[in-house]
């Protein structure tokens, strides 16, 4: 039931840190500043979360996850503020969705996962909304070929960090706050150095009008990420992950009251937020 409970609360978290981003855009924003801001917020928050736990961690426990932390919340964080700045926070959290059958493809390839049934079904939901998603006609809703790559490419780095942790879990007694934490500290630690080597400044005047929704966008990004690696820690895959799977029609929902017509939310974004949830929950359950 916990872990139920925390990777739904997980998808509510992270489709409305998508939004707060979305708001926190000012002109000449810098999204790798807006990246590292709001991942050394989630990292604080981890932080203070995992407190309790930090003693007697080894380094052969919390290496996989720097390791992990690179991938995914480092470049793939990068990638997806991007794509919130191109096409939006519903539309890059619907992109975003296309991670379930990408992780799944890698662990089959990779890791010797059988095709089945669930996989099958759940790419055709998967392709149904990506057609529903690509084929709008209205002007705001419309996708950009760059915010669409960094969307999907944010996506396949996902895809990669769930099946690398789930390879270096295995035997592994680190508390699943530890680990949020631990992906956090590499994460924050390569996107400012990302912009250290592009000699930018890691605090620019852009960020202080919209310190409010980045500093909201941090807490939520920290709570879901701790909530989701906890849920891993008290339930099975088949469970956790089609529950978290269901971020990308709450970002719409979110989208819908908060951004109102700036996401251009209309039936085609809520249908191909429909699919790609539903194409995630049938190859999660699957698993």
């Amino acid at each position: 039931m916990l872990a139920f409970a925390l990777a739904a609360l997980s998808a509510v978290l992270f489709g409305a840190m998508a939004v707060a981003i979305r708001a926190s855009f000012r002109p000449g924003s810098d999204p790798e500043a807006v990246s590292l801001a709001t991942t050394a917020g989630a990292l604080l928050v981890c932080l203070v979360l995992a407190a309790p736990f930090l003693g007697g961690l080894t380094w052969h426990g919390v290496w996989p996850f720097l390791v992990a932390g690179l991938v995914a919340p480092g470049l793939s964080q990068v990638l997806f503020v991007r794509a919130i700045e191109a096409v939006g926070a519903s539309r890059t959290a619907i992109l975003v969705g296309v991670s379930p059958l990408l992780s799944a493809l890698f662990a089959i390839s990779l890791l010797g996962e059988p095709v089945r049934a669930g996989l099958v079904l759940g790419t055709v939901a998967i392709v149904g909304g990506a057609v529903a998603l690509v084929s709008t006609r209205s002007a705001a809703a419309r996708l950009t070929a760059a915010g669409a790559t960094a969307g999907v490419l944010a996506a396949s780095l996902i895809s990669a960090r769930d099946n690398f942790v789930r390879w270096a879990d295995t035997g592994n007694a680190v508390p699943g706050v530890v680990a949020a934490t631990g992906c956090l500290v590499s994460a924050t630690m390569l996107i400012a150095a990302i912009l250290l080597i592009r000699r930018r400044p890691l605090m620019p005047l852009s960020l202080r009008p919209a310190l409010r929704p980045l500093a909201a966008a941090a807490l939520l990004f920290g709570l879901a990420y701790g909530a989701v690696f906890v849920a891993f820690d008290h339930g099975r895959v088949t469970v956790v992950a089609p529950l978290y799977a269901t971020e990308s029609l709450w970002a719409v929902v979110w989208s819908a009251l908060l951004l109102k017509r700036a996401e251009g939310v209309g039936p085609r974004l809520v249908l191909a937020a429909g699919l790609m949830v539903a194409g995630g929950v049938l190859i999660g359950a699957s698993r």
